[in-house]
């Protein structure tokens, strides 16, 4: 079976525990009172309120109570031997491969380590620079949740540990391209932008990469806020555009279902949903598999604001304050 690759954090109760982690050949996760969660007879139902009965003040908040549940259940029952764990580490990450079954220390339940993994710690466990991460691997790091899926990344999180085998590391150009990509993102959030001039934006990026674009006026918008012909390739991308000032704030599942309805109404062979911000865990579950074979891409600001640096801002800059928005 392909092996699977999840994001995790090791912080239990917001306690970095990374070094212990590597020091134990261990992934660790908190909630370390709900013992009984190793109970494999347990349904998601029983489940969650194992954990509500070990701590009860999620009794009254079923939502939080359903998030920590997520983030258990799926390193006890969905982590397997075999999969790739990327521990993102303040500026540095580091990755694992699982090698034996979650278990329950009792002794480590005061300082909320009880739950752990066996693991092997790569690169000799030594970290890895996020600058060495592409582009997608940087923006799923950024997920301030305890963990996330990671299945789609797997070629990337290899192409890290390959790289470092063969003794290549981030050079000069990808470090300058590091730096300008998290200028133009701050600028996309704090900067002369809105949410018309991001459409914008998207726009001459699409246009940049050979596109003859449309901007479609919000009373006729339904998913396309703009639509991207590729006449050489004969191929229409529809995106769908999601400004947030805010890095924190996550665009959700309506921003695809949105792009789906753009492209059955343009007909188009490919949509894109950009946001300057991240996705949450359900916008990405419901691009993963859209029905009737369409095709979804997802742009987080990180991604978009390389994108940027690699078409040119020089180029794009000089030319957005003149784009009409038809």
């Amino acid at each position: 079976m392909e092996a699977k690759a999840f994001v995790l954090r090791i912080a239990p109760s917001g306690v970095d525990r990374m070094e212990l982690a590597l020091k134990t050949n261990t992934i660790i996760i908190g909630w370390a009172r709900a013992a009984p969660l190793l109970d494999r007879e347990l349904d998601w139902e029983q489940f969650r309120q194992t954990l509500i009965d070990a701590y009860p003040d999620y009794s009254g908040n079923l939502r939080s109570a359903g998030s920590a549940g997520g983030h258990m259940w799926r390193f006890v029952r969905e982590m397997s031997v075999g999969d790739y764990i990327v521990s993102p580490h303040w500026s540095s990450f580091y990755v694992a491969r699982i090698t034996g079954e979650a278990y329950h220390d009792p002794t480590e339940i005061e300082e909320d380590t009880a739950f752990r993994r066996p693991v092997e710690w790569l690169n000799g466990k030594k970290p890895f620079h996020r600058d060495q991460a592409p582009s997608a691997l940087y923006s799923r790091m950024k997920t301030q949740q305890t963990s996330a899926y990671a299945h789609d990344l797997l070629a990337e999180i290899r192409a890290v540990l390959e790289g470092a085998e063969a003794g290549v590391e981030a050079n000069f150009a990808d470090q300058l391209t590091q730096i300008l990509a998290d200028a133009a993102l701050l600028q996309m959030r704090e900067g002369l932008m809105n949410e018309r001039k991001f459409e914008k934006l998207v726009a001459l990026m699409l246009e940049r990469l050979g596109a003859t674009t449309t901007i479609t006026p919000r009373s006729r918008d339904v998913g396309d806020d703009v639509v991207a012909t590729f006449k050489a390739i004969g191929i229409t991308v529809v995106a769908q555009v999601k400004y947030h000032k805010s890095p924190q704030w996550e665009t959700g599942p309506e921003a695809v279902d949105q792009v789906l309805s753009g492209i059955d109404k343009v007909s188009a062979d490919v949509g894109w949903v950009v946001t300057c911000g991240r996705f949450s865990e359900l916008a990405r579950d419901r691009a993963k598999n859209p029905p009737g074979g369409k095709r979804v891409r997802l742009i987080e600001g990180d991604e978009f604001a390389k994108m940027l640096v690699a078409a040119g801002i020089d180029h794009i800059g000089g030319t957005l304050g003149a784009t009409s928005a038809s």
